[in-house]
């Protein structure tokens, strides 16, 4: 096995902690059993995905096994070859138990970070082409699964990976995120009435943040919602095949059916389906569906006060 040019892991457990005190950390490691961390241990630790309370999935560093070593990943079989290693692994078990590093071996990401997250720490770390590589490599192979989750994960890693960008710096987009504005355009035409569901404003949403997924976005919907914020769109998800279009006939008049959403070669094999347009009264929507469920847009059909920034937000 040929381990030159390729990029370098530690071993480290996973594990849901939270604090339970001073100096303590609580919780469940990858196979369910209890542990308890100090902060100490805790500083080497690489928050995965936690809240605002610092609760959440860490990785931690083996105290033993801290030397790095290189990995070659055999995705045809699942498998992967560990530079010195008696057996391969199945990538499952080693993704649970490594983190990636840097030319002098510190971590830089989880393989249990999503891959657009990989990917952008890695393009910021020491020697880290060959990890984005790596990860370009691990997209390819979950691009056609059958997984909805695993397409969905390539897709944003395109987004992120293609350098698309709207030009919006850190504190703009907080002050737009962050702006006051009148009630939601779904509370205010009725649209969480007439069609129930999971309704929130595009602000809300993690992918927003994203650059590359919010400037695909907006190619999409500048034409269509004039000067209204693109953040302030309101927008309804619901499960594959949900009968949105049907309930939305009630209370808007049906416009047309538009091309399809296309990701071209930013987000590879991504489709809608026909987008249908609507009028009501005060308020424009679309509807359409993807892999993930269906879909119900809105935004005011005339222009609105404009939002206020919260004050030291950028504005």
């Amino acid at each position: 096995m040929d381990f030159s040019h390729r990029p370098t892991f530690a071993f480290a457990g996973h594990a849901l902690l939270r604090m339970a005190g001073e100096g303590r950390w609580e919780g469940v490691d990858s196979d369910g059993v209890e542990v308890v961390h100090s902060d100490n241990e805790m500083a080497r630790a690489i928050p995965v995905v936690v809240d605002g309370d610092g609760q959440g999935l860490y990785a931690i560093p083996d105290e033993v096994r801290t030397e790095s070593r290189r990995f070659n990943v055999d995705r045809a079989k699942g498998l992967v070859h560990i530079e010195g290693g008696a057996r391969p692994l199945s990538f499952k078990e080693f993704a649970g138990n490594a983190v990636r590093t840097d030319k002098d071996g510190k971590p830089i990401c989880s393989f249990l970070h999503p891959l657009h997250e990989q990917y952008s720490l890695c393009r910021e770390a020491k020697g880290g082409d060959m990890h984005c590589m790596d990860i370009a490599d691990e997209a390819e192979a979950i691009r056609e699964s059958e997984n909805v989750g695993d397409r969905i994960e390539a897709g944003l890693y395109d987004a992120v990976a293609s350098g698309l960008t709207d030009g919006m710096g850190f504190m703009e987009l907080m002050a737009r995120v962050t702006a006051r504005g009148g009630r939601p355009v779904h509370e205010r035409f009725g649209l969480s009435e007439a069609l129930p569901g999971q309704w929130a404003e595009i602000r809300e949403f993690p992918q927003y943040m994203i650059d590359g997924v919010r400037a695909l976005f907006g190619s999409y919907m500048d034409e269509r919602i004039g000067e209204f914020p693109l953040e302030r769109i309101s927008r309804l998800h619901a499960p594959p095949g949900a009968p949105v279009a049907e309930m939305l006939d009630g209370i808007a008049e049906f416009v047309s059916a538009d091309e399809p959403f296309d990701g071209g070669n930013i987000i590879r094999g991504y489709r809608t389906s026909p987008v249908a347009r609507y009028k009501g009264d005060g308020f424009e929507a679309i509807v359409f569906s993807d892999m993930a469920g269906t879909y119900a847009y809105a935004w005011p059909d005339r222009p609105e006060p404009e939002a206020r920034p919260v004050p030291g937000m950028g504005g």
